[in-house]
């Protein structure tokens, strides 16, 4: 599995733009720079908590694919440029 996933992500982007705005199932997503000020800091402390915040997300690698029996549950490590 992780031979295939690297090797589809050597000839295929996949990634994308999460946008504040976006609604799901009537639900708008409304990411704001609070949202990812554990990682960035700096984010959220120039524009402020609740400024809206669009996000590019660029998956470049995936691997370590594992699953579990007892969750019928799938996992996988990965790299993603933000």
């Amino acid at each position: 599995m992780s031979s295939i996933a690297g090797s589809f992500l050597e000839v295929q982007e996949v990634g994308g733009w999460v946008n504040a705005s976006t609604v799901i199932n009537g639900t708008a997503i409304g990411t704001t720079c609070s949202d990812v000020s554990y990682v960035f800091p700096e984010i959220a402390e120039t524009f402020g908590d609740d400024t809206p915040l669009n996000i590019y997300i660029d998956i470049t690698e995936a691997g370590n694919f594992a699953t579990k029996q007892s969750t019928q549950m799938i996992g996988a490590s990965g790299i993603v440029d933000i």
